[in-house]
């Protein structure tokens, strides 16, 4: 806490007093105003008009005019200041202003007042002398429009004009002295400017709209004038649309193959793309064999409507004929022309091949089947109305009638040949059209033969004795001995254990021919096994079975030994393998799919899985603990096979020891807290050997403000045995800070401690006390300031009203200077007082 009084500079005020000697005058006075009366006639409200009243003196000494004092509302005297001496016989004028703030009539005077030595010079004369004054408030002009004008749709290259109305609301005449529009498209005419538009009184404006784009166009008319509203605004809009334009969907038609005499029509469809009706005024065609029709001209479609036309083509001769459809209106592309195309054909004739059609060889009972080709020879559509065979055995599908057959296409049907009995068949297939040649005729004929029979070999199949699990498989030989193909649609067994693969059915085998079917036996049980294999076809023999049968044997069995394993004490990080002994005492192979353990710290190895054991064999297998802790351990082996015990289990055990002791440290955390830089705080702890002897070799700490004392190293603790030491926490800075104090053993690794604290910084304050000013004051101000003779800076938010105060900003280890002034009531301010230093102490 310092005290430090400041010197005071007191504040000089100085009065200044007048004395005015007033004596009367019985005298005529001799200052003479003119006029004597002002009239300042009409003044618009808000603004102010000056006219000048003469003085002269007609006084044989000089005159002093010290006053003009001015009654009335609006009434004020403006100039020049006073007082003002006039010599004698001379003239000055006084400024006089009327100002109104309401409309209406105002009365006022000015009274003068005027002094001077006029006879004795030892005594001073005043006179004083009036001026009515006069005028009248006008209210302002007042300039009204309307707020906004739509000069509607525009074509683009057009213009459309609007009036836009203006009015006076105001009391007074007012002057127009602009009008002007922003943004392009809109123009502004009618009037001259200035224009001076009387209270009341209305004047048009002409708006034009031009628009050059399509689009909507926005703009604003502004108009100025010395209006109480100076500047009114008129939003403008308007929208520019293009000329109508005519486009045509297609823009080529073609009408196709029209058979001579015939007529084919199509739709043109015609749309207006532009922003503006337009009118159709007539639609022709070019050349012979087309025509136009469905409107009637002239025709006005609207802006984005569209119309249909009918085109349509009837040719008088077979060929290729081409005509230009113009379509004339007032659209932008006044003549529209679309290209029109058709051919002229001759009728349709039909063509069929082959002529005559042989289906071959069919057994009795199945079909065949065959296609023919009906091709249209000429240059127009024809309608094929049925086709039909005589005979039995022969029928005719794949179409559905009528059918119509383009100029050059074709189309295929299908014959069908079933035959009932054995031996040859003959038919006719007619069919019929409107065609130039309206029934074509085709031979048809086919043979039928008897079926196909299956035969098996061997006749019945036995697949001997097959280990429970494990299969056996043989070849069966299917044989076709008839004379005709046969489809074979399934084999199929009954049965557990068997199954039948070697052909993808259906399977077709043709007369005289064999196929292999693979058979196989895999019990699932021990045991006598029968079974049927079925053979489904169409052979005469639909169904041909197979007698089939097999003996399933028991399957392996698997034993480990020992049933369980304890595999002693190990050192932690050591290991120990004692062997298990795998035997497989069933009566079949078996497949050990794999070896597993339960719970950490054991393992298994000695051969790859799966692995297969024979009936009466054995298998050594390597079990290994190593632990990677101390303590008790078990575990269990389960091994996985196909045997008949298909999961073997062996217990496992096992103890893990430490090698050496394990160090701790406590408390694990330490915190100190708030401690002022330049102190220090020290808290106690202590390390301690756990499970064996451990040498304590070093210690650190990861931040220098926290250091460790008490423990001198390196120093052995034998098991259970602790050791103190102490912690300081010596900050030198502010804020929170941390650290980890580790300590270091030659065998167990580190244990560490972390700890805390939070440095705190000193708070200082300078009180400053200084006399009163003898002088009348309001206040004082106090300054600051770094360097010696400043510049400094104020540091009380107000006036203080004391003589004492308290600087609690300052900061460890700086030094401040600090001066004071004194502020009177009308605030003056005093010159800086002498300076004081002070040294602020660190911390």
């Amino acid at each position: 806490m310092s005290c430090i009084g400041l010197p005071q500079r007191p504040v000089r005020w100085s009065l200044f007093a007048f004395i005015l000697l007033l004596v009367s005058s019985a005298a005529v006075s001799q200052i003479v105003p003119s006029p004597s009366t002002v009239n300042f006639g009409n003044v618009q409200v808000g603004s102010s008009t000056v006219l000048p009243v003469k003085i002269t003196n007609n006084y044989k000494g000089a005159a002093t005019i010290s006053q003009a004092s001015v009654s009335g509302t609006g009434f004020s005297f403006s100039g020049p200041a006073l007082p003002i001496t006039v010599g004698s016989k001379q003239t000055v004028s006084l400024n006089l202003a009327f100002a109104p703030q309401s409309a209406g009539t105002f009365n006022g005077s000015v009274a003068i007042t005027a002094s001077g030595y006029w006879g004795r010079r030892d005594r001073l004369h005043t006179v004083s002398v009036s001026v009515a004054l006069s005028g009248t408030g006008t209210a302002a002009g007042y300039l009204t429009a309307p707020s906004s004008l739509n000069l509607g749709t525009v074509t683009v290259g057009s213009s459309q004009t609007q009036s836009v109305t203006l009015s006076n609301t105001g009391g007074s005449s007012l002057t127009i002295s602009a009008a002007s529009v922003s943004g392009s498209g809109f123009s502004v005419s009618g009037i001259a400017f200035p224009y001076t538009l009387a209270a009341g009184a209305s004047v048009n404006l002409s708006v034009g709209f031009a628009p050059t784009a399509a689009g909507t166009c926005t703009s604003t008319l502004a108009i100025s004038s010395n209006a109480s509203n100076p500047t009114v605004n008129v939003s403008l809009s308007g929208t520019g649309v293009t000329a109508g334009t005519l486009s045509a969907s297609p823009t080529s038609m073609n009408l196709g193959t029209v058979t001579i005499g015939k007529s084919q029509t199509q739709t043109l469809a015609l749309s207006n793309t532009g922003g503006s009706s337009l009118t159709l005024s007539a639609a022709s065609t070019t050349g012979s064999g087309f025509s136009v029709s469905g409107i009637t001209f002239p025709y006005t479609l609207a802006a984005g409507a569209g119309v249909n036309l009918s085109v349509t083509f009837t040719p008088a001769t077979a060929g290729t004929l081409t005509s230009t459809l113009a379509i004339t209106s007032n659209a932008s592309n006044p003549t529209l022309n679309v290209s029109l195309t058709g051919v002229g054909a001759t009728a349709g004739s039909l063509n069929v091949t082959p002529a005559s059609l042989n289906l071959g060889n069919v057994t009795v009972g199945s079909s065949h089947t065959q296609t023919l080709t009906c091709s249209n020879t000429g240059g127009s559509s024809i309608s094929i109305s049925s086709a039909s065979a005589s005979g039995s055995g022969f029928s005719v599908s794949g179409l559905s009638f009528p059918y119509t057959l383009s100029p050059g296409a074709a189309v295929n049907l299908t014959v069908s040949f079933t035959p009932t009995a054995a031996g040859a068949f003959n038919s006719t297939l007619a069919i019929s059209s409107n065609a130039s040649n309206p029934t074509v005729n085709v031979s048809l004929s086919g043979t039928g033969i008897t079926p196909g029979t299956l035969t098996a070999a061997p006749s019945s199949m036995n697949l001997g004795t097959v280990t429970v699990g494990g299969s056996q498989t043989q070849t069966l030989t299917v044989s076709n001995t008839g004379g005709s193909s046969v489809s074979i649609s399934a084999a199929s067994v009954t049965g557990a254990g068997f199954s039948v693969t070697g052909a993808t059915f259906p399977y077709a085998l043709s007369a005289g021919s064999s196929v292999n079917l693979s058979v196989t036996f895999a019990p699932v049980t021990a045991g006598a096994f029968t079974s049927t294999l079925s053979i489904t076809s169409n052979a005469s023999n639909p169904t041909l079975n197979v007698s089939l049968s097999g003996t399933g044997a028991t399957a392996g069995t698997l034993s480990l030994s020992p049933a369980s394993m304890n595999l002693g004490t190990v050192t932690v990080g050591s290991s120990q393998a004692q062997t298990l002994t795998c035997s497989n005492t069933g009566g079949s192979s078996v497949s050990i799919s794999g070896v597993s353990v339960t719970g950490s710290g054991f393992s298994v190895s000695g051969t790859y899985f799966p692995y297969t054991l024979a009936a009466g064999a054995s298998m050594n297998l390597s079990v290994t603990f190593a632990p990677t802790t101390a303590g008790s351990f078990t575990s269990t082996l389960s091994m996985t096979s196909n045997a008949s015990n298909p999961t073997v289990n062996v217990s496992l055990a096992g103890v893990g020891s430490n090698p050496t002791g394990t160090l701790t440290v406590t408390p694990a955390s330490l915190n100190f807290g708030n401690v002022t830089i330049g102190n220090t705080q020290s808290q106690t702890g202590s390390v301690t050997a756990n499970g064996g002897s451990v040498t304590v070799s070093s210690s650190s700490s990861s931040n220098s403000a926290f250091t460790i004392s008490g423990l001198t190293l390196p120093t052995t603790l034998n098991s259970g045995q602790s050791a103190s030491f102490t912690v300081t926490f010596a900050p030198t800075t502010t804020g929170a800070s941390s650290a980890n104090i580790s300590f270091f053993t030659s065998t167990s690794g580190s244990a560490v401690e972390t700890a805390s604290g939070t440095g705190a910084s000193a708070q200082h304050t300078v009180t400053l006390t200084w006399n009163a000013s003898t002088s009348s004051v309001a206040g004082y101000n106090v300054y600051r300031g770094t360097a010696s003779g400043g510049p400094y800076t104020k540091i009380n938010s107000s006036l203080d009203a004391l003589t004492s105060y308290s600087d609690s900003s300052v900061q460890s280890g700086n030094t401040y200077y600090y001066v004071s002034t004194a502020v009177d009531s009308a605030g003056h301010e005093s010159a800086y007082s002498g300076q004081v230093q002070a040294v602020i102490p660190f911390p």
